[in-house]
C-alpha cells in the first residue's frame, strides 16, 4: 500500500487500514476486535479497536471511516485514500498490465508483524500475498511476451528479472529472463544468458535446497552449445526467436485426442488414444540422440486447451508431436502434427489410416515417419534398431491398454478391472511380459495405498514380478517394480538397492525408479542423498504431482521447512486437487506449529481422498481437538477388526494426541501386517518423542535397517 506507507501509523493501524479497504463489505466491530485483538478479553479489545480507528481518522480524514451502529467501512474514493492492493487489482481485471507493474512494490504489508492477532489474520494475508503476488506474475508474463514481439529485449529483461526477484521457483519467469536477454543473437548475450542462469540457480540452491527447474535448464544447456560451438546469430527479424529455440534434439508426444464424440474418459474407445501415445513415446526413446518428455509429464496436458509452444516451454523441448484418433467402424484413423516449438506452426502432418487390428503396424508406420520429420534435427544420431515389441498378438495388446488405462485411475474398482484386463491379455499371450508387470504394479498401488492387506496384495505383485523377469530380464519397470516391493515389504535393503540400480542403468531415463531409490535413501537416512535423487527424477518428469510432492517429506525431514511448503504449493499449482500434496502440507503445517493450517490443509486432501474416520482422527487431532480425535480413533479400532486400516496412520494420530501406549501398540502392528509406510520410523518426526523408548527402538531393531551408506 503505497499511499498509505508515507503516513506515519504504526504497524497496528496500517494493518487494519489495509484489511478495510480489501473488504468487500461493512465488517463488526466484534469481528474487528478479535481479529486484530485476539489475546484480549472483549472490552479491551473493543477499547484497542476505537483507539485505532481514530489513529486512522487523525491521518486519513475525519470521513475516510465510516461508523454506522456497529458496522465499520472505509469510505469511497476521494473521501479516503486510493490503497495500492486495490487499485492493483482494479487493474489487473482491466489488462493493465503495465500499470500493475507500476504498482506491485512487493509481498503484501511486508514487515509488518503483530502480536496477538487471530490466526485467521494471518491466514488473509497470506492469501492476499499470495494473489497479489499471482496478479503481479501473470502481469509479467503478459508483459514479456508483448515485449519480445516487438524485441524490446532490455525491457523484456527488466520484467523478468522482477519476475524471478517475485518468484524464484516459478520456471516460467527464469526461461523468459533467459529468452529476453539472448534475444540479441550475440555471443555477448548468450553469455549474460548464462550468467543469469548461473545466478538463479545458485539462489535456489541456497534458498530453497533444489536443483533448476528442467525446462531452464535445458535452456540454458542449448545457448551453452551454441556458444561452445561458435554458433552466433545476427541481429534483426526473428533473431530471439532462434536464440530461444532448443537446439538439440528434443520431443514431446502430447495425449493423442480421442475423436469419437465427446471427451468422456469412461467411454470404450479412450484407451486407444492413450495407448498410441504410450507406444509412440516408448518408441521414440529408443532413438539415441534424441530427448522425450516423460510419459506422465505429456499426460499432464490431457484434456487441455494449452498452446503447444507452451507444453513445450514447461517440458522443455523443442518439437512437439499431436495426434488425433478416430475409429470408424474396422478402421483406425490418425491424424499426427509434429509442431515447431518456436513458432508454434505445424511443419509436418501427416495421416494415417489402416484395419483396427493392424494397430502395431500402425505404430510402426508412425515411428518411421516422425523419425524422418525429425531426421534434419537428429543430425545422423538414430538409432540401430527400436525397441522390441513386446507382443504380436493384437487381443492381448488391446487387453493390455485397457488395463493400463484403468490403472490410471488408481480408485481400487478401477484397479481391479485393470488386473482382470492384464489377466485376460495373458490369457491371450502368456509371454506377454508387460502384461505381468502391470499385475505387478496394480497390487503393489493397492496395498502401498491401504487398499488391500499388504500381506494379501504384495506377494501377488511379487510373483508377477518374477514372471514378468523370467520373460524379459532387460525390462526396466519389472526391476524397479521389484525394487519397490524389497523395500517397502521385504525390508531386504540390499536387494531394494541392486533392483532399483539395475532398473536405472536399464533406463536411465525411468523417473519411477529413481524416485524409489530416493525413497529408499530416505528410509536409511542419507536424507541428502534423497533430495538429490528425488531431483534427477523431477529433471525426468518436471510435472510429476507424485514426484513433486514426494520431494517435500524429504525437504521436512532436512529440516527445510518452509521450503517444503512453497515445494508443495507449487505441486498444487500442478495439480490444484492431488489429495498426497495436501496431505504432506499439512504435516508441513504441524511441524512448524501452525496447527490451525495444519488441519485445514489435511481436511482439504482428506475430503478429496474421501474423508472417512482415520483421515478425520488424523484432522482432529492435528487441530488439537483430542476428544473428538479420540471418539473417531476408537471407531477406527472398532472397523480394524474387520477392515484393513493403515496402522502407521493409526499411530501417527495416536502420536499427535501424545498416547504413546497407544502410539506404540499401533506400531507394533504395522509391523506385523507389513504395513509400507512402516520403513520412515527411523526418520519420521512424528514418532521422534519415541525414540529413546526400549519399546521402539526393539520396533526399529525389527527394520533391520542399514543406515546411511
Amino acid at each position: 500500500m503505497r499511499g498509505a506507507t508515507t503516513l506515519t501509523l504504526g504497524p497496528r493501524p496500517l494493518a487494519l487500514l489495509a484489511y478495510l479497504a480489501l473488504a468487500t463489505r461493512p465488517l463488526t466491530r466484534d469481528h474487528l476486535a478479535a481479529l486484530f485483538w485476539g489475546d484480549r478479553d472483549d472490552a479491551r479489545a473493543r477499547h484497542s479497536l476505537r483507539e485505532a480507528l481514530s489513529v486512522l481518522r487523525r491521518a486519513i480524514g475525519v470521513d475516510a471511516i465510516t461508523r454506522r451502529d456497529e458496522l465499520v467501512a472505509l469510505a469511497a474514493a476521494p473521501a479516503a485514500p486510493a490503497v495500492d492492493a486495490r487499485v492493483l487489482c482494479e487493474a489487473s481485471a482491466a489488462g493493465e498490465h503495465a500499470r500493475v507493474l507500476a504498482l506491485y512494490a512487493g509481498p503484501f504489508l511486508d514487515g509488518v508483524h503483530l502480536a496477538g492477532v487471530a490466526p485467521a489474520f494471518e491466514d488473509w494475508v497470506a492469501a492476499q500475498r499470495a494473489e497479489l503476488e499471482r496478479r503481479f506474475v501473470s502481469a509479467c508474463a503478459a508483459e514479456c511476451e508483448r515485449l519480445e514481439a516487438a524485441q524490446a529485449w532490455d525491457d523484456a529483461a527488466a520484467v523478468a528479472r522482477r519476475w524471478t526477484a517475485a518468484a524464484p521457483l516459478d520456471a516460467r519467469g527464469a526461461c523468459n529472463l533467459l529468452r529476453a536477454l539472448a534475444g540479441p543473437g550475440t555471443r555477448a548475450a548468450l553469455r549474460r544468458a548464462l550468467d543469469a542462469h548461473a545466478g538463479l540457480a545458485a539462489r535456489i540452491d541456497a534458498e530453497f535446497a533444489l536443483p533448476a527447474d528442467p525446462s531452464v535448464t535445458a535452456l540454458a544447456a542449448e545457448y551453452a552449445r551454441a556458444l561452445a560451438g561458435g554458433v552466433t546469430r545476427e541481429e534483426g527479424e526473428g533473431a530471439a526467436a532462434r536464440a530461444a529455440a532448443p537446439m538439440t534434439p528434443s520431443v514431446a508426444v502430447l495425449p493423442f485426442i480421442d475423436q469419437q464424440g465427446g471427451a468422456d474418459d469412461a467411454r470404450e474407445s479412450a484407451y486407444l488414444a492413450d495407448g498410441l501415445t504410450d507406444a509412440l513415446i516408448d518408441a521414440l526413446g529408443h532413438l539415441r540422440g534424441l530427448r522425450v518428455a516423460a510419459s506422465a509429464s505429456s499426460f499432464a496436458f490431457k484434456g487441455t486447451a494449452t498452446d503447444a509452444r507452451e507444453a513445450a516451454r514447461a517440458l522443455g523441448v523443442a518439437t512437439i508431436v499431436t495426434g488425433r484418433v478416430r475409429r470408424a467402424g474396422p478402421r483406425l484413423r490418425v491424424a499426427v502434427d509434429v509442431i515447431d516449438a518456436t513458432s508454434g506452426s505445424a511443419v509436418w502432418t501427416k495421416r494415417f489410416e489402416r484395419a483396427h487390428r493392424d494397430v502395431f503396424a500402425l505404430q510402426e508406420e508412425m515411428r518411421h515417419a516422425i523419425v524422418a520429420a525429425l531426421a534434419p534435427q537428429l543430425l545422423g544420431a538414430l538409432p540401430a534398431s527400436a525397441a522390441p515389441s513386446r507382443t504380436e498378438n493384437f487381443a492381448a495388446y488391446d487387453l493390455y491398454l485397457r488395463g493400463r488405462h484403468f490403472l490410471g485411475r488408481r480408485v481400487r474398482e478401477e484397479v481391479r478391472k485393470a488386473i482382470a484386463h492384464f489377466e485376460q491379455a495373458l490369457a491371450e499371450d502368456p509371454g506377454y511380459a508387460a502384461a505381468w508387470a502391470g499385475i505387478a504394479d496394480a497390487y503393489t498401488l493397492l496395498g502401498y495405498n491401504g487398499l488391500l492387506r499388504p500381506r494379501e496384495a504384495i506377494p501377488r505383485a511379487a510373483d508377477a514380478v518374477r514372471r514378468a523377469l523370467a520373460l524379459d530380464g532387460t525390462l526396466a519397470e519389472a526391476h524397479a517394480s521389484l525394487g519397490a516391493i524389497h523395500l517397502a515389504y521385504d525390508w531386504d535393503w540390499d536387494g531394494a538397492a541392486r533392483e532399483l540400480r539395475t532398473a536405472m542403468a536399464l533406463k536411465p531415463e525411468y523417473a519411477t525408479a529413481r524416485q524409489w531409490y530416493a525413497i529408499y535413501l530416505l528410509a536409511t537416512g542419507a536424507v541428502d542423498e534423497a533430495i538429490a535423487e528425488i531431483g534427477r527424477a523431477r529433471a525426468l518428469d518436471p510435472l510429476s504431482a507424485a514426484i513433486n510432492a514426494g520431494l517435500a517429506p524429504m525437504l521436512l525431514l532436512a529440516g527445510r521447512y518452509e521450503v517444503a511448503i512453497a515445494q508443495l504449493r507449487r505441486t498444487l499449482e500442478l495439480e490444484p486437487d492431488f489429495a498426497p500434496a495436501y496431505g504432506f502440507l499439512g504435516w508441513a503445517y504441524y511441524l512448524t506449529g501452525r496447527r490451525a493450517e495444519a488441519a485445514a490443509a489435511a481436511e482439504r486432501g482428506a475430503v478429496l481422498a474421501g474423508a472417512n474416520p482415520l483421515s478425520m482422527a488424523y484432522v482432529k487431532a492435528l487441530a488439537g481437538d483430542e476428544p473428538v480425535a479420540r471418539a473417531l480413533l476408537a471407531a477406527v479400532e472398532q472397523a480394524a477388526a474387520s477392515t484393513y486400516v493403515q496402522p502407521v496412520a493409526v499411530a501417527r494420530a495416536y502420536a499427535i494426541i501424545g498416547d504413546e501406549p497407544a502410539t506404540l501398540a499401533w506400531l507394533g502392528r504395522a509391523l506385523d501386517e507389513r504395513d509400507p509406510w512402516s520403513i520412515y520410523l527411523a526418520v519420521d518426526p512424528t514418532f521422534a518423542p519415541l525414540r529413546g523408548e526400549p519399546a521402539f527402538v526393539r520396533l526399529l531393531a525389527r527394520l533391520a535397517l542399514p543406515g546411511p551408506s
